[in-house]
């Protein structure tokens, strides 16, 4: 039972060095390899593999990229491996911002107001 659990680790090891050799040559990546990549972050790759801050930024860049890559692939040929990729929560327009009327005070602007601020903008743009 050791000895198929130090398999298990060295084979996962060589998926990840696998990963980061494709994300430096730009390669796309398999599923397991992808999420291998993910799991790590810079200092991981600057510490175990040798790579610099550089090399490092590269490596997430390419996950990211092939993270979109294969979200994208989903939407025409679903596979059930990549389920993990999609946020818990869908992302909406207004994500960050809470923008209903109960979660503050409510700016009414007259058209009047409007007016003066659209004039000062154009003063004060035509100023500088």
């Amino acid at each position: 039972m050791h000895t198929n659990n130090r398999r298990l680790l060295s084979e996962a090891k060589k998926d990840l060095e696998l990963a980061v050799v494709k994300s430096l040559c730009r390669a796309p990546l398999r599923p397991v390899e992808l999420h291998e990549l993910l799991s790590v972050d810079e200092s991981d790759l600057m510490r175990d593999y040798g790579c610099d801050l550089y090399m490092a930024e590269t490596v997430k860049q390419h996950a990211k990229q092939e993270k979109f890559r294969l979200r994208s692939q989903n939407q025409i040929t679903p596979h059930e491996d990549l389920a993990d990729l999609y946020p818990d929560k869908p992302y909406t327009r207004t994500s960050p911002l809470n923008e209903s009327s109960r979660s503050g005070r409510r700016l009414v602007v007259t058209r009047q107001q409007l007016r003066r601020l659209i004039r000062e903008e154009r003063r004060r743009l035509s100023e500088a």
